[in-house]
């Protein structure tokens, strides 16, 4: 083999490792997704409890995403913020969001539901249910999208404006109050709500295993091939290397 051919098969080798190492890496993001999405599966099937008798820091509970909780408390009258581009049905429209106030003291994010708004100008005029209101919703993380684009609004003016998606900090910090790191999704049909329209994810941890070994079985075949070409380029290196000897025996 020449100088050329063999500086591309080292190429090929070597790309093909790197492929079959990207596929080890997203079979087990896909399984890791699996055991979270059947932990979520198992968590939508229990029975409704208090949200404040769980007892967590919160970080890394994941065991609660997707918990059905009973919530009371009161929600604040002068913040409602919206986030924008939720399409129902393919129909335009907001989240609306507001920030209750349970018994003990804390603070958290309640995502009221969608509402229809096509005007892009204006902002709709939602009414805050006063006094202490109980409602059931679902523990889900902060509305973020896979990808972030573009500034985050100023909502150190106020807490009436249209948001990209939630940032917990920065609306904590507006409000002076720490805001814990979940958001309640209310259920339908609640009072003083709007329309329930989010599911933790459409795939079933089932179809996350399928893609994982999907994954894997790419990464055997990719480097099973990167075997063959090594091994391949093994023996034609030792018969060309035979031929020189038994060549320049012969003289």
């Amino acid at each position: 083999m020449s100088i050329a051919g063999d500086r591309r098969l080292n190429l090929w080798l070597l790309g093909l490792l790197l492929l079959g190492a990207a596929g080890v890496a997203l079979g087990r993001w896909q399984w890791h997704r699996a055991e979270q999405k059947l932990l979520w599966e198992h968590t939508l099937t229990l029975p409704i409890m208090s949200f404040e008798t769980l007892k967590t820091d919160w970080q890394g509970a994941d065991q609660w995403l997707g918990r059905q909780v009973r919530v009371e408390g009161e929600l604040m009258p002068h913040i409602v913020a919206f986030i924008d581009n939720q399409l129902l049905k393919g129909r335009p429209g907001l989240d609306v969001l507001g920030v209750m106030r349970l018994s003990d003291g804390r603070y958290v994010l309640v995502n009221r539901g969608w509402l229809a708004w096509s005007e892009r100008n204006t902002l709709p005029s939602v009414v805050v249910p006063a006094g202490r209101v109980a409602i059931s919703a679902r523990v889900y993380p902060f509305s973020r999208p896979g990808l972030e684009l573009g500034d985050y609004p100023d909502v150190s003016r106020g807490l009436h404006v249209r948001l990209p998606w939630v940032d917990g900090d920065k609306l904590g910090a507006a409000l002076g109050v720490s805001l814990l790191p979940v958001e309640l999704r209310v259920e339908d049909n609640q009072p003083g709500m709007f329309q329930a329209h989010w599911k933790i994810s459409a795939m079933s941890s089932a179809t996350h295993r399928a893609y994982a070994w999907q994954w894997w079985g790419l990464t055997t075949m990719t480097w099973s091939y990167a075997l063959w070409l090594f091994l391949r380029r093994t023996k034609q290196t030792r018969r060309q290397h035979e031929a020189e000897v038994n060549s320049s025996s012969s003289y």
